[in-house]
């Protein structure tokens, strides 16, 4: 059984080079390494390619693949495509492996071929600030807006992403839609108690929650999930976030006032 790692990024100079030692250490797994780079402006192709020879002693096959592509879905999409593995797992430029252990459990399961889906539990670090996240139940795809499991934490065949690739006419949520449309298939699903990833939830701003939200009531629609409750809880979200961006704003506004009145 192979594994590949995969990370797409775009100018991520600033987090690449954790994010690809934390690959290189990964200890008794046979894997490959994809990076999938959307033409970065910045150092971060550079910066990769410094492990070229690091990669080539260890024996692991490492691929740098740099060129425009149509968003974060699009690529992803490619990598399925360009990846040898029976097994892919994604982890973002932002976000590293737990510990050099951290995929052995799932590589020494003797039943991962009877699931199609394999994930595990996250470290979420925000605000400097480390904490244990455990995956929610899996009905939760049916939110329209909530992943139950972190995708840096989650094994997928590659069999099941051919045949459910990321609909890339979502822009935030396409993750939800390919893995509910799984569910909904009948795949076979699996929890393991390992913590596999360290996931950055920096910088996540109020506008692409937002845009969850509307991209989640289309999302609702097209997998016949459209029921009330669920409608009134996004739209109950939607108003909430949108207030608290008014607030931000207008926050934000009063400290350049203040500011500028001091000089």
């Amino acid at each position: 059984m192979k594994l590949s790692i995969i990370t797409v990024c775009f100018n991520a100079e600033k987090t690449i080079r954790r994010c690809v030692s934390s690959v290189l250490e990964v200890k008794n797994v046979d894997y490959e390494y994809l990076i999938v780079d959307g033409k970065s402006t910045d150092s971060t192709v550079e910066i990769a390619e410094q492990f070229v020879p690091m990669f080539q002693k260890k024996g692991v096959p490492y691929q740098i693949i740099s060129e425009k592509d149509s968003g974060i879905y699009n690529a992803m999409n490619k990598a399925i495509e360009r990846s040898n593995g029976d097994w892919i797992i994604y982890l973002n430029s932002d976000d590293y492996f737990f510990s050099p252990n951290s995929l052995n459990l799932f590589m020494n399961d003797d039943t991962c071929d009877l699931y199609d889906v394999i994930y595990g539990d996250v470290m979420v670090l925000s605000d400097g600030k480390v904490s244990l996240q455990k995956p929610r139940d899996i009905e939760r795809l049916k939110s329209g807006t909530e992943m139950p499991f972190c995708h840096q934490s989650t094994f997928t065949k590659k069999a099941a992403l051919l045949k459910y690739p990321f609909d890339e006419r979502y822009q935030i949520i396409a993750d939800i839609d390919s893995y509910l449309r799984m569910y909904e298939a009948g795949l076979k699903f699996k929890y393991i108690p390992e913590c596999i990833s360290v996931f950055s939830n920096d910088g996540v701003s109020q506008t692409h929650r937002i845009e969850s939200i509307i991209e989640g009531k289309k999302l609702l629609k097209s997998h016949k999930c459209y029921t009330l409750t669920r409608v009134f809880d996004l739209n109950i979200h939607l108003i909430w976030y949108r207030v608290k961006k008014v607030i931000e704003l207008q926050s934000c506004f009063h400290r350049k006032l203040k500011d500028a009145s001091n000089i």
